[in-house]
């Protein structure tokens, strides 16, 4: 999924995109909490839904600062 967000994003570009680069943020933060092993990747994996959720995305599971 994230390289289909990287190819839209190459392609497209422009204002009318701009969510893209957030949806792309958001499923890199899915991506690294699934291979996240330690500490470190657990505080990065926070940080990116932290980021997000600053950010007022809807509906973010937001909830990995409880569960990590």
């Amino acid at each position: 999924a994230a390289d289909v967000y990287r190819l839209i994003e190459g392609q497209v570009g422009g204002d009318s995109w701009a969510d893209v680069g957030v949806r792309l943020r958001y499923v890199q933060a899915r991506l690294d909490e699934s291979a996240a092993d330690g500490a470190e990747d657990w505080r990065r994996v926070v940080e990116a839904y932290d980021e997000l959720e600053r950010g007022g995305v809807p509906g973010l599971d937001v909830a990995a600062r409880g569960r990590y």
